[in-house]
């Protein structure tokens, strides 16, 4: 295997406990369902190119690991004193948000409309002004990337120059796109990539194991179930990660 230069892997590489019966017994499950919502919203604005809102994404990945999340059973209200589904205190507090179980949990079996709901609760506690939707009702998930997607490997990888690296390989559930993510791993060397960078490549039709990466002639090639290649322009051989040095 060829050197791997730390550059072209900064190049190339560019959640929550629920617990408790809150709310008569919902309340957990509400909670977990927005969460999940909430992520697969915060995964899809990590990929180049669906950032559209240009969101802080240092601040996004210190919202969705800290929030304040609780369910009530009791009707919200606003300072006017209107009936609202969900209540935070931006700026007061920017991580709590209360949401109203009864209406919650039916919306959140809602496709149409959870994630427009789910991203203006989102921008509200990152204090980006959202009155009447006017940012999250163009947000549009992309389900064919993250619905029944298949984890291919996950874990710290020692390159040449013995660094240590977290990424995530992810396969779509259609097995038409691979996303390489760099990971948060306190044992990742800092020379790594920052974590939620991400690349994604489309399959070659040709050949069911390799993949373009976007916007260059870099390819992905999948060796295995735990290990895969990139590969330039020119067909050679950037780097390899197969078995993790670490789990």
């Amino acid at each position: 295997m060829k050197k791997i230069k730390l550059i072209f892997i900064s190049l190339l590489v560019s959640s929550s406990v629920f617990a408790g019966a809150e709310g008569g017994g919902g309340g957990a499950f509400v909670k977990a369902k927005f969460m999940s919502k909430a992520q697969a919203i915060a995964r899809q604005i990590r990929i180049p190119g669906e950032n559209v809102d240009k969101i802080n994404l240092v601040d996004l990945e210190a919202l969705l690991s800290e929030i304040d999340l609780s369910v009530s059973d009791t009707t919200l209200k606003d300072k006017n004193g209107e009936s609202v589904d969900a209540l935070n205190f931006y700026p007061e507090n920017k991580r709590k948000l209360i949401l109203y179980g009864p209406s919650w949990s039916k919306t959140l079996s809602n496709d149409e409309i959870v994630y427009i709901l789910v991203y203006h609760e989102i921008l509200s506690l990152l204090g980006i002004d959202d009155t009447n939707h006017k940012v999250s009702r163009a947000f549009q998930i992309r389900p064919a990337i993250f619905s029944g997607s298949i984890y291919l490997i996950e874990g710290l990888y020692e390159t040449s120059n013995r660094n240590l690296c977290a990424f995530r390989l992810v396969r779509t559930a259609d097995s038409s796109m691979l996303i390489l993510e760099a990971t948060d791993n306190s044992r990742a060397s800092r020379a790594c990539s920052q974590p939620g960078q991400l690349v994604k490549a489309q399959k070659d039709p040709s050949n069911p194991n390799q993949y373009f990466i976007a916007g260059t002639k870099n390819s992905l090639v999948v060796l295995s179930e735990t290990a895969f290649s990139a590969y330039d322009g020119n067909g050679e051989d950037l780097f390899t990660l197969s078995k993790p040095a670490i789990q």
